[in-house]
Parts: C-alpha cells; structure tokens; sequence
C-alpha cells in the first residue's frame, strides 16, 4: 500500500521529469544535440535505475575476460570524487580524489589496464586516443544517460527482482530515465540473481517477453563472495564478531550474507558513495575482539580513517553470467565487428 500511495502521490513530478528525459532524447535523436562516435569499440556498460544495479562488478568481470586479448582503457565519470576534469588513476592519491568505484577496479587491476575518470565522457576518450593511442577498446562505466557519446554496444543492466519494466520513473519509483531509453541497448542482463542458471534464465525472459522487451538478447548474473581479507591479505575467520559497515545503493544483501557466516554486532548502514570522515570512528567502538567488516568498495576510504587499519577486512565480489558462453561470443563478435 506504502509503495501505491508514493506512485500515486509523486506521479505529477515523475511526469514532468518523464517529458524532460523524452524531449532530451528526441533532441538528441535528430541530430540538435550531437553525439560523437569513435572508429575504436566503445562499450557502455549502464542501467536505467538510481544505481545498485552491479554495474562496476560488469565492469571487473569483462576487464577479467578480455584484458589478456586487448589493450583496454576504463573510463568513468569518477561520481563523488573532489577532483575535476580529466584524471588517470595511476595519477590519482586515492578514492577521493578519483571516485570510489573507479579506484576499486585500479586497485583491483593495477597496470594491467588503464583507467581514467572525466566528466565530459567525449573530451575523456579524445584524450585517453591522444596519449594512449594503442587503445583498440574502451569500457565506458554508467553511461547509458550520457548520450553526447554514441558507443558502438551497450550493455543494459536491470535487477531480477525489481526489472526496469517494472519499475517506475524517479521519485514515483527508482528509475533516473525513461523505459524507452532501453531500446538502445543491445543486450540485456538481469542482475544480483540468486543463481546464474537456465531456470532463472527462463524466468528473466519469461518477464521480458510479457513487458513486450523480446528484442534483445537476454542473460542473468549473480553475485559470488569471496573470502575477505585486510590490507596485509589476512583472511577473516567464519564466525568471527564484526562490525558491518557498508554505503552501497542497497546495503541489505551485503549485511544478510554478513549475518549467515559471521556475528554481527553492530550494522552501520551508509548513503552510496559515503564520505567517510576522521572522526568516523570516535563515536563508534569496536568492542573487544572485533574487526571492522565492510564493502570493498568503501574499505580504501575507511582504511584513511580507521585507528586500526589492520582490523579493517573487506569482502570481495564477483559475478557469473549465464550462458557466459553466448555472453562473451555477443561482445567478442562486435569487438571484432
């Protein structure tokens, strides 16, 4: 009842953002506003929801898969980060100054790949061809708004439970654009799963074919948790007493995975992107024999501020993409295109 009466009660406002966004794209599609193509394969990785969609897990898989094949660049608009314009990572003091996502894929690939963070995704990729002319393939990370680039594939991620042709447009539901928006994609990924398998497969394209999205190919991922580890590569021990900290889009998978290995004695649920401060840790102290349990992608902003860096552990992420097969032939064929 809760969620009919906020549809109802935002709809005004989602309807005139609605008309915004279409008018926005209707400019762009007939060449007022432009949007630039490359001669090199641009891959947009993106989704239509107000984040908490897996996107930067897509982006570490597919860096995992073909940066062995190919010189690859990741370019990010580095959200939240206090730096502007143009930026490398290997250039960058920290996730403040680069973004929080953008420095976990760096920290996570080092030199095997370069990754750079700019606002104005065109000028990025101008300048990623200038200085880095060997790039045969771009990865543009949450890029599926920003139309003032044309990428040669676009990867649309939506979540299995709550699938952007169920959803609604911001603030009557989570959607930041228009349904429609999704016909640019070329293929579809169903995201946090449960299981990346052929019966969740089925059930994804079983709700796609009744929204009337039967267009594109259809592929499910889930999510798979690794063991977590401090700084110094420590390993947590199941059953250990933790505090779980976590600033993610949606922060309650992470703290029920949490609850089914480790005691949990205290949840600290965080906005996305949070912006961790010295004084974080005054006001909250961990009991004797705990450690600090939290996201990666929030353990290298709380490593600045923790007293005990080395009590600090993070939980690594990876996803499986069924059929990864088919999945991986779709891109490798358009890369090669």
């Amino acid at each position: 009842m809760a969620k009919l009466i906020r549809i109802i009660f935002f709809f005004p406002i989602s309807l005139v953002l609605g008309i915004v966004l279409r008018i926005r794209h209707f400019l762009y599609d007939i060449g007022v506003f432009k949007s630039k193509q490359f001669s090199i394969p641009v891959i947009c990785i993106g989704n239509l929801e107000l984040g908490g969609s897996g996107k930067t897990p897509m982006l570490d898989y597919l860096l995992h898969k073909f940066s062995g094949a190919y010189k690859i660049v990741c370019l990010s608009r580095g959200y939240g980060r206090n730096s502007t314009g143009f930026r490398w990572l290997n250039d960058c003091s920290g996730p403040e100054e680069a973004g929080d996502e953008p420095w976990l894929i760096y920290s996570r690939h080092g030199e095997k790949v370069k990754v750079a963070v700019d606002a104005d995704r065109v000028s990025g990729v101008e300048r990623i061809l200038k200085e880095f002319p060997e790039t045969n393939l771009i990865l543009l990370d949450d890029a599926m708004q920003h139309r003032a680039i044309e990428p040669s594939f676009r990867i649309l991620l939506t979540p299995f439970q709550k699938p952007f042709f169920q959803n609604f447009l911001f603030p009557s539901g989570s959607l930041r654009d228009v349904k429609n928006a999704a016909e640019k994609a070329n293929m579809l990924v169903f995201s946090k799963a449960k299981h990346a398998n052929d019966d969740l497969l089925s059930d994804a394209k079983n709700a796609s074919d009744l929204a009337g999205w039967t267009k594109k190919p259809v592929f499910v991922s889930t999510v798979v948790y690794a063991d977590p580890k401090n700084r110094d590569g420590a390993f947590l021990e199941n059953g250990a007493v933790v505090i779980c900290i976590s600033g993610l889009a949606s922060n309650e998978a992470f703290f029920e995975y949490c609850g089914s290995r480790w005691k949990v004695s205290e949840k600290i649920s965080l906005p996305d992107h949070y912006h961790y401060q010295k004084d974080f840790f005054q006001s909250r102290r961990i009991p004797e024999g705990a450690v600090c349990l939290c996201t990666e992608k929030d353990f290298y902003k709380i490593l600045s501020v923790a007293p005990e860096p080395d009590k600090v552990f993070y939980l690594p992420i990876e996803i499986r993409v069924h059929p990864e097969t088919k999945f991986l032939a779709v891109i490798e064929k358009h890369i090669h295109t």
